[in-house]
């Protein structure tokens, strides 16, 4: 079933159809130009013969694409001629010939590294602009918001196959969508899968990904650096999984204000129910947007990593994680640089009476020892229901440590998971954790201490003395946990 979502609410708008070709033009007219600056200062002498000529082409293209995009025409395929790439190619080819033999007038690999960019950009918008016609009728032709009609379209996509430009052959069977991820490369799945974001089919997006190998993925749809900081939260290795409900990345670069996104993750049709976007460029209405999301939707797990969260953004998302429609119980908001200000906006939401959240990951935000003092006067609240908070990586010192240490003490605190790794920690603060593990209101069942550099043998030997006899276990170094004999009993 659907829930009905108030649309007027998701403001912003799909980004422009293939019809730009503004960054193009751009590209093509600084390459003319750096071209012709170069004929003419010889710094280029072998090329002289051919470059005046490819100067006229890259800036006849650049004219009739300007000329298109004025008169809301979409570019024909044949505007992006083979002869083309081939000559910027093989000009590319002589330059990087002409430095590894050392015999290059250039600077630097500047101009080399323009030329590659416009292949990719002629190549790209190539294919945008064959897969764009046949991909926009179907769309027109079939309501793919409708599971019949969404195979329908496939079908039609799979009869039409030859329409898209794929340089594979696909297959007509009953399995299209596989067949038509194994007659795509990556680069054309990337623009198969950008164009229907950009038309609003989520549907598509969410079908031809799911459980999708990584190694046919965009590359830069996805951040191996989160699997890496994630672990076990990361499940498998596709982008989107209706299995466990994980969707691991989303090209906000196509969707800057996340309304597709939304429409997919409040249709409970699809199950979306954790979403990971790391290192996602998301304007202030793609949060405002997402926020609202959150009341809507099945989502209970949702990570923001690095994605320059400014306080106000946060603010939205937590003015959703207290309006009592949420049902969020995971968030993580690494790398975001957040401040005592953006703890301030978390604290007003874990001391809320609707929060439902027992899980909180705001590592490598550096907000010190002034942040972990308001975190703890969150968990001493009696509406506080957080069981694991990571705080690695913010520069806490032994000054933080103490009031968390009486925090973890206090019968409200409901902590059993803390990960404060990566800090500032010495030997002091290290004695305020160890009455803090032996008072019996204390409810941990683990303790990460791993890279605090200051805690000395002193440090140590105060921890082993005050764990002795008792059901806690030190594991690789400074990671302790209880005995699974004491969690049993």
């Amino acid at each position: 079933m659907s829930v009905p979502i108030n649309w007027h609410l998701l403001k912003g708008s799909l980004p422009s159809s293939p019809l730009s070709t503004t960054d193009l033009e751009e590209k093509l007219e600084e390459v003319c130009v750096k071209l012709m600056r170069l004929r003419k200062e010889g710094t280029v002498p072998a090329l002289d013969s051919s470059t005046s000529h490819l100067e006229e082409k890259l800036a006849e293209l650049c004219t009739k694409l300007r000329r298109l995009r004025m008169e809301g025409t979409l570019p024909p395929p044949e505007l992006f001629t083979a002869n083309l790439e081939e000559e910027l190619e093989e000009l590319l080819a002589k330059l990087n010939r002409q430095r590894c033999e050392g015999s290059s007038s250039l600077p630097d690999n500047t101009f080399e590294i323009n030329l590659i960019q416009l292949l990719e950009k002629l190549k790209k918008k190539k294919m945008e602009v064959t897969m764009y016609p046949t991909i926009r009728s179907g769309l027109e032709k079939f309501d793919v918001s409708l599971p019949k009609e969404l195979q329908s379209y496939v079908s039609y996509l799979s009869n039409g196959s030859a329409k898209l430009g794929l340089r594979r052959r696909v297959l007509r069977s009953p399995s299209a969508v596989k067949d038509f991820l194994e007659a795509m490369d990556e680069h054309e799945l990337k623009t198969f899968l950008t164009i229907h974001i950009r038309e609003g089919a989520w549907q598509v997006v969410l079908l031809f990904t799911d459980e999708l190998p990584s190694d046919k993925l965009p590359r830069d749809w996805f951040d191996e650096m989160w699997d890496r900081h994630k672990g076990k939260e990361t499940v498998g290795s596709s982008l989107y999984s209706s299995t466990s409900g994980i969707l691991k990345a989303w090209p906000t670069e196509y969707d800057p204000d996340l309304v597709t996104l939304c429409k997919a993750i409040t249709n409970w049709d699809w199950k979306v129910t954790r979403l990971i976007l790391s290192g996602s460029r998301i304007s202030d209405e793609g949060l405002k947007n997402l926020s609202t999301a959150l009341t809507q939707s099945e989502l209970y797990s949702l990570a923001l990593c690095a994605n320059n969260l400014q306080s106000q953004g946060l603010k939205h998302l937590c003015e959703a994680l207290i309006s009592g429609n949420c049902d969020l119980i995971s968030l993580s908001v690494t790398r975001n640089g957040l401040g005592e200000e953006g703890i301030m906006h978390l604290c007003d939401v874990l001391t809320s009476n609707n929060c439902k959240l027992n899980s909180l990951n705001v590592s490598q935000n550096f907000f010190g020892n002034e942040g972990i003092k308001l975190l703890c006067d969150a968990l001493i609240s009696a509406n506080c229901t957080l069981t694991s908070l990571k705080a690695s990586w913010n520069v806490l010192g032994d000054e933080g440590i103490m009031p968390l240490a009486r925090a973890l003490t206090n019968k409200n605190c409901a902590l059993t998971s803390l990960d404060i790794s990566f800090n500032r920690i010495g030997d002091e603060g290290t004695k305020f954790l160890c009455k803090a593990l032996t008072d019996t209101n204390c409810k941990l069942r683990s303790l990460n201490l791993h890279g605090n550099l200051k805690i000395t043998d002193v440090g140590k030997q105060c921890l082993s003395e005050a764990i002795t006899g008792t059901d806690w276990e030190v594991r690789e170094g400074l990671i302790l946990s209880l005995s699974i004999k004491s969690e049993v009993q």
